[in-house]
């Protein structure tokens, strides 16, 4: 994972995390170990059907968001730590999406 932070308006700083296609592939196969148990795919009992096919079914971005937070969550706190002489975390992050 690499990161920036910059100052933004009003007191805040924008922090950006980039994370390489492994770090990604990793967090979509966690989430996928994590939430397989919520879908419900014909011919499948519950939580026993596969990756790709619950991808096929519910598309491929089903798992993103849980990946997205595993991979926030993993982190933040570590970045919040090394830059803690630069600001100091006051209230809860907004999101934004970008690839």
């Amino acid at each position: 994972m690499k990161y920036t932070t910059k100052a933004a308006e009003k007191s805040t700083v924008k922090i950006t995390l980039k994370f390489d296609g492994a770090e990604w592939k990793e967090a979509l196969t966690k989430a996928y170990a994590q939430t397989k148990g919520k879908y419900a795919i014909n011919g499948f009992r519950k939580g026993k059907a596969p990756k790709n096919v619950i991808e096929s079914v519910y598309g491929k971005t089903v798992f993103f968001e849980d990946a997205l937070n595993l991979l926030f969550s993993d982190n933040y706190a570590n970045v919040i730590n090394k830059e803690q002489k630069k600001f100091t975390v006051v209230g809860d992050p907004n999101f934004r999406w970008k690839n």
